[in-house]
Formats: C-alpha cells, sequence, structure tokens
C-alpha cells in the first residue's frame, strides 16, 4: 500500500511540476526576469526530485535494517555526482584559460560556437554572439576541440582568392554559398564582411572572394576549401 501511495505521489508531483513550468514560462514571457526564472526552474525541480527521493526512502523503509545503508548511498550518490560534474568542468576550464589566456574581450571561434568571451567562470564561460544573444558554454563542450583566438578588428591578414563558377547557378546564390562556408572556418576573422564580387567571364563567372584570416600563410589552405566546396555545389 504504501508503494502505491508513493508512486502516486510521484506522478503528481511529475505532474505539478510540468504544469508549473508551462505556466510559469507563459506568465513571465516579456518581463524582464523571465531568463532568471527559467535558470532557477530547473534547479528548484532537481531540489523537488530530490527531496522527493529521500521522502520516499523515508517513508518506505524507515522501521528496517536497509533505511541506513539506502539513505547513506543516495547522500554519496548526489555528493559524487555534483562533485564530479565541477571537477570535471574546473579541470577542463583551468586547461583552456592557461592554454588559451582566455578573458572577456577575446573572440573565440570554434566547431558549434563563436563569439566574444563576456565572462569566465568555474563551469563555463558566457559569450555573446553576433546576434547580441548571450550564450553559457560549458568548459567540457570545449574540450578536445580547436578553439581559435581571433585578432580584433584591424589585426587580421586582408586576403583575396579568385575562383570560376558557372553562371548557370546564379549570381546571388554563389555569393551566399562562399560567405557562408568562409565564415564556417574557423580562421576567417568573424566581424570583417565577407566580399563576393562576381564578373562575367563567357558562360563562368570570375569570382574575387574578399576576407580577413589569423595569418597570412592560411590562404592556400582556404583556397584548398574553397575548390572542394565549388567542386562539391556547383559541378
Amino acid at each position: 500500500m504504501k508503494l502505491l501511495y508513493v508512486l502516486i505521489l510521484a506522478l503528481a508531483l511529475a505532474v505539478f511540476l510540468r504544469a508549473a513550468d508551462y505556466f510559469l514560462g507563459l506568465a513571465t514571457r516579456g518581463k524582464s526576469w523571465h531568463q532568471h526564472i527559467r535558470r532557477i526552474f530547473p534547479w528548484f525541480e532537481l531540489g523537488a526530485w530530490l527531496a522527493f527521493a529521500f521522502w520516499s526512502i523515508e517513508n518506505l523503509f524507515a522501521r528496517t535494517e536497509l533505511y541506513p545503508f539506502l539513505m547513506g548511498a543516495l547522500a554519496v550518490v548526489v555528493i559524487a555526482s555534483l562533485g564530479w560534474f565541477v571537477l570535471r568542468e574546473w579541470v577542463a576550464g583551468a586547461m583552456l584559460r592557461a592554454d588559451q589566456a582566455l578573458e572577456p574581450g577575446v573572440f573565440i571561434k570554434t566547431q558549434g560556437y563563436e563569439g566574444t568571451v563576456q565572462s569566465v567562470g568555474l563551469v563555463s564561460l558566457e559569450l555573446l554572439t553576433a546576434e547580441g544573444e548571450k550564450v553559457k558554454v560549458p568548459w567540457s563542450s570545449l574540450s578536445g576541440k580547436g578553439v581559435f583566438r581571433t585578432p580584433g578588428r584591424g589585426q587580421g591578414k586582408s586576403q583575396c582568392l579568385r575562383l570560376k563558377i558557372a553562371q548557370k547557378y546564379g549570381a546571388g546564390t554563389i555569393q551566399q554559398a562562399l560567405r557562408r562556408k568562409l565564415l564556417e572556418l574557423p580562421w576567417v576573422v568573424a566581424g570583417y564582411e565577407v566580399k563576393v564580387q562576381l564578373t562575367p567571364s563567357g558562360a563562368d563567372y570570375l569570382a574575387e572572394v574578399y576576407f580577413q584570416s589569423i595569418k597570412e600563410e592560411m590562404l592556400s589552405q582556404t583556397q584548398e576549401v574553397l575548390l572542394d566546396f565549388v567542386r562539391d555545389q556547383f559541378p
């Protein structure tokens, strides 16, 4: 009977938390503190389930020999999980900060993330994207990936590439595709407009691509990447 009672309460708690999440989102939408609620609620939800887990053990096993063992085991699991999470992020962050000298104001570009570092924390860093959005990135998400510190305006190397592409694909399509591909490359400096000028030459366009790269010697690598891209996209 006690087990059935606990299961019913678990279901009720799940429904309550989902409903609370939904209605809080509706009630605070458009308010200045909406983002704070969205950040706090997951921790409230986790705390509610942990409290329910301890209460369930108390209710089901309080008068048995298993009670102290189960309570101790649950406490150890909770503490170890939180400790492992913090330790993992702290170690990854320490290694990246030491390797890249990351600090507020530095622009970084890596697989999946790019933006200006706004703050450096114990378990994450905050990036400001080109769209003006702030993104919290766990250190472990950057660990093992190439992180490129790109220089500020005026510190990049101006580059120009020339390619031939058939006119049948359309000028707008060609320009958008080349810009998008270039901005995906981690050594291309963000914040500068990538210019693609097309000049008709028979059945082809002569494409002149202007961009900024971290180092001048990246030109040949960029040309190789773009030639492969053009062969695939505009055969």
